[in-house]
């Protein structure tokens, strides 16, 4: 039979590590991000106005499917916490050192980054250097 305090550091790993993995959707939104951005920008450069209407439509694409994916990740892993969290204050609710259950304002870091990567990918389409190049071009 497993004790009890083995579910419960079982449990306050797994809210720990998911936690940490909301750092995941960031540190994988903000390299792959700028990649796009920084080459977008290179490549409109570099074709002037021979761009591709495809390019716009590419790379708004692959934008677009970072920053859902982005925060999928970070929403999924606020879930999983909440889970975790949830559990854990049941298991300590009669002891002297109980944890509280989780509440909405804990969750304000993940809500900003989710903001700011939506934030970000609609302006990348907004102002996508692939439109721009070719609004621009000379006629």
């Amino acid at each position: 039979m497993i004790s009890d305090d083995k579910i419960f550091d079982f449990i306050a790993t797994r809210a720990n590590q998911t936690s940490n993995d909301t750092e995941v959707g960031l540190k994988l939104f903000v390299p792959m991000y700028s990649a796009i951005l920084g080459g977008s920008i290179w490549l409109s450069d570099r074709l002037g106005n021979s761009t591709p209407h495809k390019f716009v439509y590419l790379s708004n694409a692959l934008v677009l499917l970072l920053t859902f994916v982005c925060i999928y990740i970070v929403i999924d892993n606020l879930r999983a916490w909440w889970g975790y969290r949830i559990q854990i204050a049941e298991i300590t609710k009669d002891s002297k050192h109980s944890i509280s259950q989780p509440r909405w304002d804990s969750a304000i870091i993940e809500l900003v980054l989710c903001l700011g990567m939506l934030g970000a990918g609609g302006m990348y389409v907004w102002f996508n250097p692939f439109s721009v190049a070719i609004a621009c071009a000379p006629k």
